[in-house]
């Protein structure tokens, strides 16, 4: 199967594309409905994309 050049594999913007994607998240759902899936959803990568330890949490400021 070969690769398309022009879709890097790497995110390349990830930290940014995360912070977008929590304030987005916050903001359509809430501070309580807050989830790690959607945010990464969001941010156009996979859930397993966004590191979700207890740091990366603490990080988005997340239960």
């Amino acid at each position: 199967m070969a690769t398309d050049p022009t879709k890097p594999y790497h995110h390349g913007q990830l930290d940014r594309a995360g912070i977008d994607g929590a304030v987005e998240e916050v903001e359509t759902v809430g501070v309580a409905a807050v989830s790690m899936r959607r945010i990464a959803r969001r941010a156009g990568v996979s859930h397993a994309g966004l590191p979700t330890s207890s740091a990366t949490r603490q990080g988005y400021s997340l239960p």
